[in-house]
């Protein structure tokens, strides 16, 4: 090879591996699925809410970007199962680590409760109807032959239809019931928790075994995930309950 033609490869060369380098260094974007379930996540909220400012920020560290979308539940799930969505505080359970790789730390940590009417006790209803947000977690710690089931849209629709005495309890998150209690004073006037708690559960970023991406979210998650904890700017973001988190997967129950 002359002189020339070495200088033509060499200045190719360095051309090639700058390129490789600009474009590794570019940020990826990503699709982050988030309920409205203010709280912890709403288009209402500054910040998109504590949950979603947490997981955006563990990205960004990362240098992955964030498109937010905020469908439906039962359509966070379909589309979280097949790649096309990360999702934000999952409840795991053993079928879904099937489906999904979990953040080894978690996002949030939750407490499920049932609400009935306040001019009623828990131990009077029998046989009754218990309202679930479709595509929900039932907690095991509840009896199956106590209720009948009704599925409702929203922890919204299955309150105020408790209010209204066209269900007779609600099974819902405490901390999404208290909010929502606390902004609608005439839905507190009505309905109650009952006593004791069903379950604590944490919930973690998951992202679908299907995603090419999935190892290195899950990895940006949980070595940014603390440092992200302690810049939140949310108002919220003791919702997220995470003072005492642990570092490696407790719960076992899903969303």
């Amino acid at each position: 090879m002359n002189i020339y033609m070495r200088t033509i490869y060499s200045i190719s060369l360095l051309f090639f591996v700058c390129f490789e380098s600009f474009a590794n260094a570019l940020p990826e974007n990503e699709t982050l699925c988030i309920p409205e379930s203010p709280p912890y996540s709403s288009s209402e909220l500054p910040y998109h809410g504590p949950l979603t400012e947490l997981i955006v920020n563990s990205l960004k560290l990362s240098n992955i970007n964030v498109t937010l979308l905020s469908p439906p539940w039962a359509r966070i799930m379909r589309e979280g199962e097949k790649g096309n969505c990360i999702i934000a505080g999952l409840w795991p359970t053993e079928e879904r680590r099937k489906v999904f790789y979990f953040s080894t730390k978690p996002v949030i940590k939750q407490a499920l409760g049932i609400y009935i009417e306040k001019d009623k006790e828990l131990a009077d209803i029998r046989n009754g109807v218990l309202a679930l947000q479709r595509s929900t977690y039932l907690s095991k710690n509840i009896s199956t032959q106590q209720w009948k089931y009704y599925n409702v849209k929203s922890t919204v629709q299955g309150a105020q239809m408790l209010a209204l005495s066209r269900v007779d309890a609600l099974f819902a998150e405490i901390g999404r019931m208290q909010y929502l209690l606390s902004e609608d004073k005439e839905l507190a006037q009505k309905i109650k928790l009952t006593s004791p708690i069903i379950e604590y559960v944490y919930g973690y970023v998951a992202v679908s075994k299907q995603h090419k991406n999935a190892k290195k979210i899950i990895e940006a998650i949980d070595n940014n995930v603390e440092l992200a904890l302690n810049q939140l700017q949310s108002a919220e973001a003791h919702y997220l309950n995470l003072n005492n988190a642990p570092n490696a997967v407790t719960g076992n129950s899903s969303k």
